[in-house]
């Protein structure tokens, strides 16, 4: 992971602006996203058509920035204040991305409690906390989780590629592998679509997972036509 102790040779600067440039990149790709949103059924085809533009989608739009693109704005910025810059850019798409966290949280906070009562206890089931490539926890899907233990939601994490005791023992939150997990939930949230779940995410595994009316929050839309429930959400 970079540090600033790393900024010393040019090859650990040009890698922290690489990441860097990526963050802002999707930031963009959020903030088309959220124009297209507001504009309704005409933003879906626009959105549709810069789908078929070259280029478009080499920054996924609604991508959850991982621990290495978040390290690397932050530390990104810090240098250029200790030489006199205001790095506007960098912080306005930190601060977009940073969004995303609240959004999701609260997005599906109000669906859930729209469906239950306030005495009825609610449980959500994460997949996907890691990012891809890195591997590092995601800062916004784990700041989304917080926000939905606030609202005293039941949270269970699962992810291919963490350790549930050494998760719990970092972040206090209870983690399970899939085989492990042997009830139902009112809502999914599929976060970070790891190679793993392509293998059985599917109408019948969702079923399996989710109670009657139970939320399917695709993240990212990656499973549209999956879920036979007027209950699907995606940001």
């Amino acid at each position: 992971m970079l540090t600033n102790t790393s900024l010393t040779d040019k090859q650990s600067i040009i890698d922290l602006m690489l990441l860097a440039q990526e963050e802002v990149n999707i930031a963009l790709m959020n903030e088309f996203m959220m124009i297209a949103k507001g504009m309704g059924d005409k933003g879906k085809e626009i959105i549709e058509q810069l789908h078929e533009e070259n280029n478009f989608n080499r920054f996924l739009p609604q991508r959850l920035i991982g621990q290495e693109n978040h390290n690397a704005s932050g530390i990104l910025i810090d240098e250029a204040r200790e030489v006199g810059i205001t790095p506007r850019l960098l912080l306005w798409s930190k601060k977009i991305n940073e969004e995303i966290a609240s959004r999701m949280a609260y997005q599906l906070a109000v669906k859930l409690m729209q469906e239950h009562s306030t005495e009825e206890e609610i449980k959500i089931l994460v997949k996907g906390v890691t990012d891809i490539s890195s591997k590092c926890i995601c800062p916004r899907v784990l700041a989304s989780i917080r926000q939905w233990e606030k609202y005293r939601f039941t949270v269970v994490v699962e992810d291919p590629y963490i350790d549930p005791e050494q998760f719990f023992s970092d972040y206090g939150l209870t983690a399970l592998k899939e085989e492990n997990i042997n009830e139902k939930f009112d809502a999914l949230v599929l976060a970070v679509n790891h190679r793993e779940y392509e293998t059985y995410m599917d109408n019948e595994y969702l079923h399996y997972r989710l109670d009657e009316a139970g939320v399917f929050f695709d993240i990212k839309g990656e499973y549209p036509d999956i879920y036979n429930n007027e209950i699907y959400l995606k940001l």
